[in-house]
């Protein structure tokens, strides 16, 4: 089935489910005025593969690093006409920061804006040379709606806007350009040294989470869009994600820390519209839940993404801190 008509039948099923379970709540409204992160006794703890179902007011932010490790770049050397490649590999270094808010403007919806600034470079002067410096800066607005939450579980429905922006400085284009046309002819030396690219989505899906237990819950989403707004026939994106939260806190004589594990699987543009693979992703929470409407931790993740066009494979594993607070 292709990706765009499985999350179409995955969003309809759950939405067809919606009547059903609001009979089954025998009318009575659990969706809360206020915020927090807490359904059925069990207060959820964060994870990087399902995004919070909770419609209430909240800021984050996020401030992380990764490493892919093994990336095999060719380095072309063209001077006056003569090529000559040199295969190595090499490692990228990552670094994130991201700050979001969340607004409750009503008892069921909730509005959200969030940036970031995504910085990555070479380990080593030869990966330095191929892959240059890269800055990617993003925004995202969006909302989401409580389409149905009772004692242990709630779905929520998601739409976002989200707007990036590349900026790539390339020495290896740099040095290939002036090889094989010489110096003179950089009379716009800037457009080969610096590119820009940008890339532009509408995603829309659902979440949604259970609590089992008063310190166990599970939580699920799914969403897709078209990769990138700016290109005509543009490649449908899809994300998917599961994940398990576990607060000690509740049971008996336990420590307040809560322990989170994701899996997540998504056809995404991972740097902006030049990179375009599958990526599977597990992750591993550890967070202090102690106060249900603060949460600080770190996050774990290791990812790999499979490159559509070469078939090659990618492998990034990195961390993040994490604070939110939920008014």
């Amino acid at each position: 089935m292709a990706p765009r008509t499985l999350v179409a039948a995955l969003a309809l099923a759950m939405l067809a489910a919606v009547p059903e379970l609001a009979a089954q709540s025998s009318g009575a409204d659990h969706v809360p005025s206020g915020g927090g992160r807490t359904l059925g006794g069990h207060t959820y703890v964060p994870m990087v593969s399902v995004p919070s179902p909770f419609v209430g007011t909240a800021f984050a932010t996020t401030f992380g690093g990764a490493v892919a490790a093994g990336i095999i770049d060719p380095v072309v050397v063209d001077v006056g006409g003569q090529q000559d490649t040199l295969i190595g590999s090499g490692d990228l270094a990552f670094v994130v920061v991201q700050l979001g808010y969340q607004q409750n403007v009503a008892r069921r919806f909730a509005i959200r804006g969030s940036t970031s600034i995504n910085v990555r470079t070479g380990t080593s002067a030869r990966m330095i040379f191929a892959e240059g410096l890269s800055g990617i800066t993003g925004f995202t607005l969006g909302g989401m709606a409580s389409l149905y939450r009772d004692e242990r579980r709630m779905l929520t429905g998601s739409l976002d806007l989200r707007r990036t922006n590349l900026t790539e400085l390339t020495p290896q284009d740099f040095a290939e350009y002036v090889g094989r046309w010489g110096i003179d002819s950089l009379e716009h030396w800037g457009e080969h040294l610096i590119q820009e690219r940008r890339n532009g989505r509408i995603v829309a899906g659902v979440r949604g989470a259970w609590t089992l237990r008063p310190w166990l819950g599970v939580s699920g989403m799914i969403e897709g869009g078209a990769a990138n707004l700016y290109e005509s026939g543009s490649e449908f994106a899809t994300t998917l994600g599961v994940g398990g939260s576990v607060d000690f806190a509740k049971l008996k004589g336990q420590a307040p820390v809560g322990i989170s594990l994701g899996w997540g699987r998504s056809t995404t543009p991972n740097r902006v519209d030049d990179i375009f693979g599958t990526t599977t992703m597990f992750g591993l929470g550890i967070y202090y839940p102690g106060r249900p409407e603060f949460t600080v931790g770190v996050d774990l993740q290791s990812s790999t993404t499979k490159l559509l066009e070469t078939g090659e494979s990618i492998g990034v594993s990195g961390g993040r801190f994490s604070l939110r607070y939920d008014f």
